[in-house]
């Protein structure tokens, strides 16, 4: 199985935490702990641009997160892409965390 890396940009983050979401072209957000970012000097800005790959989430909760792993910093996308991009204020608010969001995998027990 080849890893895939998606491009996302940073929406929201909680600096007294050390978490926050990476939210992809399609509207899907990931969770995204300050160990999985390269060394930084300080915490990551709202609105920059990251490459990740996804892992599971951290809990087996129906509505626990993706996480972000492997996070390094990415040129911003092109304009076309910057649109479909653009966030609504209520997903760049640091009042509060975004809504969770479904999760795509399937999960299965071994057996199909």
């Amino acid at each position: 199985m080849s890893v895939v890396e998606l491009v996302g940009r940073l929406v929201y983050w909680n600096a007294a935490k050390g978490w926050g979401f990476l939210k992809i072209q399609d509207g899907q957000q990931f969770w995204a702990h300050v160990a999985f970012f390269p060394l930084l000097d300080e915490d990551p800005q709202i609105g920059t641009w990251w490459t990740f790959q996804v892992a599971p989430p951290r809990s087996n909760k129906p509505d626990a997160w993706l996480t972000a792993k492997n996070i390094k910093p990415a040129p911003a996308p092109t304009q076309d892409t910057q649109e479909t991009l653009e966030t609504t204020p209520e997903t760049d608010s640091v009042a509060a965390a975004p809504a969770a969001a479904p999760v795509v995998e399937k999960r299965t027990n071994g057996s199909n």
